[in-house]
């Protein structure tokens, strides 16, 4: 985890949907939508937007593809983050 994530401008759902991406990384878990579902406490189409937030921000990277709840992300270096164009 990268405390840089507490200085963007991130809504609190795409800052908990890093964190758990984070965990799942540390415990050697493909941070798909399958595993995040599983310890997420909101809505599917909550984790989807915060993901999509994550995207935009250049923080996640799909890895594998697919429909939204087959894909597989992985993080980024925080040097490639970057606040989305208007």
């Amino acid at each position: 985890m990268n405390q840089k994530i507490f200085t963007l401008d991130l809504s609190i759902k795409a800052v908990s949907a890093y964190l758990l991406c984070c965990s799942l990384a540390d415990s050697a878990r493909p941070i798909s939508v399958e595993n995040l579902l599983d310890i997420w406490n909101d809505t599917e189409r909550a984790l989807l937007e915060s993901l999509k937030d994550l995207e935009d921000w250049k923080i996640v990277q799909i890895a594998v593809p697919g429909g939204p709840e087959n894909r597989v992300y992985r993080l980024t270096d925080p040097q490639l983050w970057a606040k989305p164009a208007p």
